[in-house]
């Protein structure tokens, strides 16, 4: 079987979102991210 190619890593996601240069993308960015906490009750992970 294939080994994955992504995998879960220390980076922080929060430092991902800041990096996003398009205010609309980023916004939207965090909307997808606090949506997905509500739904899973997880903290989210790189």
């Amino acid at each position: 079987m294939a080994e994955l190619k992504t995998k879960v890593n220390d980076q922080s996601v929060i430092d991902l979102l800041n990096s996003v240069d398009d205010e609309k993308k980023k916004e939207d960015c965090y909307t997808i991210l606090n949506l997905m906490k509500q739904i899973t009750g997880a903290e989210p992970k790189m």
